[in-house]
């Protein structure tokens, strides 16, 4: 299976338009939703998966630590969104 079929990419794609909703809402910067993103993608990189990577076990790892980085990052951007993004999915999709 590709990962772009395993539940958790639904999952990191929900949050990345909730990301860009807070950003409509005032919450975040662009460039503050950037820098989370950049984070994440960096994780991604230094993994050294192709773009489009099968859901590999480790593959799974790395994109469940990305969101887990992306979620600790906002919180740290706006502590007032912490419960929201607290009870956003389980990162646990398998």
């Amino acid at each position: 299976m590709k990962f772009s079929d395993h539940p958790l990419n639904k999952e990191m794609s929900e949050f990345l338009c909730w990301l860009w909703d807070k950003v409509d809402e005032g919450h975040l910067s662009a460039k503050r939703r950037s820098d989370i993103v950049h984070e994440a993608n960096l994780i991604f990189d230094r993994s050294g998966l192709t773009k489009a990577p099968d859901a590999t076990p480790i593959a799974v790892a790395v994109f469940r630590h990305s969101l887990h980085v992306m979620k600790e990052k906002t919180i740290e951007a706006c502590p007032e969104l912490a419960d929201e993004v607290r009870n956003m999915g389980s990162g646990q999709s398998r």
